[in-house]
């Protein structure tokens, strides 16, 4: 029989500033993206079966839908990492996006 495997969620710097800047101008919204990534993301076998896979500049990221906001990640398979790169409202989250960017973020 195959062991279960379960995905590890984790925030760059700057999508834990996102969650942080939200959590002082709205706090019911933050607290929304918190309990979904708890039941969607943490701990599950299949973080790509919720998301979108990103074209163009972001290939290789996947962004999911939670209301009017979303939350951008890079999945790592081979190690079976969720890494949230950035959390915002869907007006703001692809503007001027370069795939580089997310790149240099530390992970927290």
């Amino acid at each position: 029989m195959m062991e279960k495997r379960f995905y590890e969620v984790k925030f760059t710097e700057s999508a834990e500033k996102d969650l942080k800047k939200l959590s002082k101008t709205n706090k019911a919204i933050a607290k929304l993206l918190k309990k979904w990534i708890l039941e969607n993301l943490i701990n599950t076998q299949n973080p790509k079966q919720r998301g979108k896979a990103l074209t163009g500049n972001l290939k290789g990221l996947w962004r999911y839908r939670v209301g009017s906001y979303r939350i951008v990640a890079e999945i790592k398979d081979e190690v079976l990492l969720i890494l949230i790169v950035e959390i915002s409202d869907r007006r703001e989250t692809y503007k001027n996006k370069k795939r580089k960017k997310y790149k240099d973020d530390k992970i927290k």
